[in-house]
């Protein structure tokens, strides 16, 4: 379960607008062990109406790449990066590209297994690498500087086990968008040990900037991992760790006109 847990991914990639699939890799309150890591690669897409993914005409039709990777340097503590590409085949003014590094430190740790931490996390914009249709006047990157607190705790059953993750932080944005206020909840329920179903739920609030395109948004995202290994253990050697593929769907609850969000994604442990 121990995977499963630090790489609970509550998607960021996806969490702010406009993001769009599902909200960012991110990996909770849990701290990786020194030494390990992982990383995340995702792919999704948003559409609005949902029948542009069959062919049909569209007001928004935008597909997201993301990379995500962390280690752990010293116990307790886990640093690590993202990489995040939106194009919109809509109109190019939609193009952003922005990168991200982290720091993530355990603050207290239960007797029951519960873990809450605190983290710092600095984006820039990067769009000027990709050319011009990143760079136009009305396109929106994501220049920030966030500080969270984060909260996590797995529980184990006769059926199984589940965990749930609670978020929160500020997000101050450097380039005069709107400042913002998120909250994230994410559960996961994993009756097998190859499966787990996961639930979350994202909340975006401006505060305060000189913006005046920031609206509210909630979330949905309900999604389905699945672990598998490759290779099989040598006699003496620990186990291999599995690969974990993940596929979900999410949709804004107070923007509809945002579309239907889908995604797939990787992690790969080390």
């Amino acid at each position: 379960m121990r995977l499963l847990l630090s790489a609970c991914v509550i998607w960021e990639l996806f969490a702010a607008a406009p993001w769009g699939a599902l909200p960012a890799a991110r990996a909770g309150a849990w701290t990786q062990q020194p030494g390990a890591g992982q990383i995340i690669t995702a792919v999704s897409r948003r559409a609005n109406p949902i029948t542009g993914f069959a062919g049909g005409p569209v007001e928004d039709d935008s597909t997201y790449t993301s990379l995500f990777f962390e280690y752990g340097v010293m116990e307790g503590l886990t640093v690590g990066g993202t990489v995040f590409i939106e194009v919109s085949s809509a109109t190019d003014s939609g193009n952003n590209a922005d990168f991200g590094v982290f720091a993530r430190a355990r603050i207290w740790q239960g007797e029951g297994g519960d873990v809450a931490a605190v983290q710092l996390g600095v984006k820039q914009d990067i769009g000027v690498v990709f050319g011009d249709s990143f760079t136009r006047p009305d396109s929106d990157p994501t220049s920030e500087v966030s500080l969270r607190a984060l909260y996590g705790r797995g529980f184990g059953f006769d059926w199984g086990s589940a965990f749930v993750s609670l978020e929160a932080g500020y997000h101050f944005q450097t380039d005069g968008d709107d400042d913002e206020v998120r909250a994230d909840i994410t559960v996961g329920a994993q009756p097998w040990s190859c499966c787990m179903g996961l639930l979350s739920l994202y909340a975006t609030y401006p505060v305060s900037g000189e913006g005046d395109d920031g609206d509210p948004s909630l979330k949905l995202a309900p999604s389905f991992a699945y672990s598998f290994t490759i290779d099989e253990a040598e006699e003496g050697e620990p186990p291999p760790k599995p690969i974990t593929i993940q596929i979900g769907i999410s949709q804004d609850l107070l923007n509809f006109d945002e579309g239907l969000g889908f995604q797939f994604s990787v992690w790969q442990p080390f």
